[in-house]
């Protein structure tokens, strides 16, 4: 079978236009160090030695016990934000309450668990030398106290009544 020769151009083009679409994506495990008090931080950055699209993800594990966790990024000249999300790493997303601008990210999960394993993905475009830098703070919690639920409330409630039946009951 002879293959035509739009074929080959066909072919040609379709590779210049992956070719074209140069990303600069990358996966980091960011390091946690111990701050003042019970807060963690790390850094992150990017560099771009060539223009396109990039995703990036950084990875990192908050505090151990529940945790209040933030995120900021900045670009130089050269890079635009697009997005930014967070997920348990290779897992369920997770909801944010988050700005994005085209030079700025800030962001923090609505309710988020310690002890765990985050993936947090930047996505936007970067012309040639650009380049951005963020942070990840995890601070320390106590857990929620726990709320008893309708029938331990009505478990209460009735116990209640017939202790009061009880001594109503003795006088």
């Amino acid at each position: 079978m002879k293959k035509s020769p739009i074929f080959g151009l066909c072919s040609l083009a379709l590779s210049f236009c992956l070719l074209g679409s140069a990303s600069a994506d990358q996966t980091v495990f960011v390091p946690l160090g111990l701050g003042t008090g019970l807060t963690q931080s790390g850094s992150f950055s990017d560099n771009f030695s060539t223009a396109g699209s990039f995703v990036d993800d950084y990875i990192y594990a908050n505090a151990p016990s529940f945790s209040l966790d933030s995120y900021a990024a900045h670009a130089t000249a050269g890079v635009s934000f697009q997005s930014v999300t967070l997920s348990v790493y290779w897992g369920d997303p997770v909801d944010l309450n988050s700005s994005v601008s085209s030079s700025n990210i800030t962001a923090s999960p609505k309710a988020i668990l310690g002890g765990a394993i985050y993936m947090l993905e930047i996505k936007g475009t970067a012309a040639a030398g650009g380049s951005y830098t963020g942070t990840i703070n995890s601070l320390a919690t106590d857990p929620p106290a726990p709320v008893p639920e309708p029938s331990s409330w009505a478990l209460m409630l009735a116990g209640l009544a017939l202790t009061c039946a009880q001594l109503r009951r003795k006088n």
